[in-house]
């Protein structure tokens, strides 16, 4: 089917779904069966889809302007603020001007982009106004209880920026980004809640604002794998995507999420998601970086062993044969030793697997001290040979190669031979000294 054959289905389905209510876009029957980004045994459409896209929480707000604190988005409140916010605004405008007299000479902090920012702001009529934006705020909030996203954004949007670096516009940022959220503008929701959590670091709405981040990085990681599409290639149509690069946004929203949240109950499925998706892109070693540091900073994380198995495997996926770096055979090696050892309960057709995978690592180090050895003998530097050769020999692990047996016999073979070839050119040091 052409291209724009499936946008026109999409919108219809689209169109369809903000029929009912506000609900997340379905996903292709492949993308949910995906054994990287659904939990098995779960009938959901991903990893913590129906509790983090809000399904099951339709947005509610109370008629109460009294404040309420509930941990669930079902029972959500917001109110205008009748709390005095900051200082007076007279008073600090006034208490600006009796310092600025007191000061001699130019002063070079009035040119700074925030004060000439917030002078244009003043002159054009779009300076702080409390009280106008609190009557942005409640207009705000009446939409949003009316299921009027898209207005209420924008009310919260202008409320925010007429009372800026005040807790009303943590509030309206916080309520701009879930309306532009449950609006389906997914994009511009991650943007606002990204502007929320740099600014306010230690908001309340840490915990939902990075929820919602983790969500919308989900959709758009899956989005991404059912339609892949070049990063250059911009998207004007979908408003639930970005204009570039969906799936490289989508691992922009896991380290935002670990980022502002680090010790959150997230962080760790944050890392998992993003190795996840580095793992599919063949991308193995920032795959393999993503894993180790869930293994190393969230010990008590449910996906270790997952992390352990994955990076193990992303590191086997790394090592290019016997005369490239060993590193990461190495490594995946005690991650599969490790692995034995801290998941005794794993299935048996696992721990069968992880066996398997041992036994052929410790058969492909052997091959590389054994190539390494044959390097030498063959540059006629048979001490560095005989090295390679003993330490082939002697180590335990490799006892049941067939490589230890080879080893023995070249040993044997070559163990008369000088460990440096005659050096052929000695006259031209005694013509030519060094130093001189």
């Amino acid at each position: 089917m052409p291209t724009h054959g499936w946008r026109w289905m999409l919108g219809i389905a689209a169109a369809a779904l903000a029929a009912q209510g506000c609900q997340v876009p379905g996903l292709p029957a492949h993308v949910q069966n995906n054994p990287y980004v659904r939990s098995s045994g779960q009938d959901d459409e991903g990893w913590l889809w129906e509790k983090l896209m809000g399904r099951d929480a339709r947005p509610a707000v109370s008629s109460d302007s009294s404040p309420k604190t509930s941990s669930s988005a079902s029972d959500e409140t917001i109110y205008p603020s009748t709390v005095p916010i900051g200082e007076n605004l007279e008073k600090a405008i006034q208490k600006e001007q009796e310092e600025a007299k007191k000061k001699k000479g130019f002063d070079l902090s009035s040119l700074s982009p925030e004060k000439l920012y917030g002078k244009a702001k003043e002159t054009v009529g779009l300076g702080p106004d409390e009280n106008l934006a609190r009557q942005l705020f409640t207009e705000g909030a009446e939409l949003y209880r009316q299921g009027k996203y898209a207005d209420a954004a924008d009310k919260f949007h202008w409320a925010a920026f007429r009372w800026p670096d005040s807790p009303l516009e943590e509030d309206a940022l916080f309520y701009q980004a879930e309306s532009l959220f449950f609006a389906e503008k997914y994009s511009a929701a991650y943007d606002v809640f990204d502007q929320l959590l740099k600014k306010y670091e230690n908001s309340r709405y840490l915990d939902r604002a990075v929820r919602r981040q983790f969500a919308i990085g989900r959709y758009w990681e899956q989005m991404a794998l059912a339609h892949s599409r070049w990063p250059i290639i911009p998207n004007f149509t979908d408003r639930t995507q970005p204009v570039f690069d969906t799936w490289g946004n989508a691992i922009k929203a896991y380290e935002s999420v670990r980022l502002h949240d680090p010790t959150g109950p997230l962080a760790d499925d944050a890392l998992m998601a993003a190795g996840n998706a580095y793992f599919l892109k063949g991308r193995y070693e920032d795959a393999a970086y993503q894993y180790d540091v869930l293994r190393k900073e969230y010990p008590q994380s449910e996906h270790q062993y997952e992390a352990h198995r994955l990076g193990m495997k992303a590191k086997q996926l790394l090592y290019q044969g016997a005369m490239y770096d060993g590193t990461p055979l190495n490594e995946a090696a005690e991650l599969a030793d490790a692995s034995l050892r801290l998941f005794p309960k794993a299935p048996p057709e696992e721990r069968q697997r992880l066996l398997e995978e041992k036994n052929r690592m410790v058969q492909q180090q052997a091959e590389r001290e054994w190539a390494i050895a044959q390097f030498y003998e063959k540059k006629r530097l048979y001490g560095a040979a005989r090295m390679y050769y003993r330490s082939l020999i002697e180590n335990p692990r490799f006892a049941r190669t067939e490589y230890v047996r080879m080893a023995r016999q070249r040993l044997s073979e070559i163990q008369d031979k000088p460990d440096r070839p005659p050096d052929y050119f000695g006259w031209l040091d005694r013509i030519f000294p060094k130093g001189k």
